[in-house]
C-alpha cells in the first residue's frame, strides 16, 4: 500500500483500503481569527477583569488563534486591539457604564468580520440583538445567567 506523506499522518476518514489509497489529514497550527469581547461595564468589578485575562490567556494557549480581535464595551465599543498569533495580550478595559452586547455584533458586521468564534466575558447582565449572528457566540458569564442565543459557559464568581 502507498504511505502518506511524511509530514502529515493518513487521515482514518478518508482512508480508501479497497483502492489501496491513503488521503493525507488536514492539520491547522491553531484557528482562524476570533472576536473577544469584554464587558467593562459598571457591573464587573477588578477581580472579574482578572478572571478574564486568565481565561483569555487559556484560550490564546489552547486554540493558538492566528488573530484575535478585542473589543472594549459597554453600552459601545470603546476601543479595539488586534493581536496577532503569539502576541501576548493584556487587557486595558475601558468603560464603565451600562451593557448592551449590541455593539459588539454591530462591530463585527461593520469591519466585514468572519471570526471563528465571538467570545463575550461578562455577566450577562445588558441587552442582547435580536437575532442570532452567522458565527458561534460563547457567553462566558459570571453570573447564572441565560443568553438568547449562543453558549453559555460559567466561569468561576469573582
Amino acid at each position: 500500500m502507498p504511505k502518506s506523506p511524511a509530514n502529515n499522518r493518513p487521515s482514518r476518514r478518508h482512508v480508501l483500503i479497497d483502492a489501496g489509497i491513503y488521503l493525507p489529514s488536514i492539520r491547522k497550527d491553531g484557528v482562524g481569527e476570533i472576536v473577544v469581547g469584554v464587558d467593562c461595564s459598571g457591573s464587573i468589578n477588578r477581580r472579574q477583569l482578572g478572571l478574564f485575562q486568565d481565561e483569555l490567556n487559556s484560550i490564546i494557549s489552547e486554540r493558538r488563534p492566528q488573530r484575535v480581535h478585542v473589543l472594549y464595551f459597554d453600552t459601545q465599543v470603546h476601543n479595539a486591539a488586534i493581536f496577532e498569533q503569539g502576541e501576548p495580550i493584556t487587557l486595558e478595559p475601558v468603560g464603565g457604564g451600562g451593557t448592551s452586547f449590541c455593539p459588539c455584533f454591530e462591530y463585527i458586521e461593520e469591519n466585514s468580520l468572519q471570526p471563528q468564534a465571538l467570545v463575550v466575558f461578562t455577566d450577562l447582565e445588558g441587552c442582547f440583538p435580536d437575532a442570532a449572528p452567522n458565527h458561534p457566540v460563547l457567553w462566558a458569564a459570571t453570573k447564572d445567567h441565560s443568553a438568547p442565543f449562543g453558549e453559555v459557559i460559567p466561569m468561576a464568581a469573582a
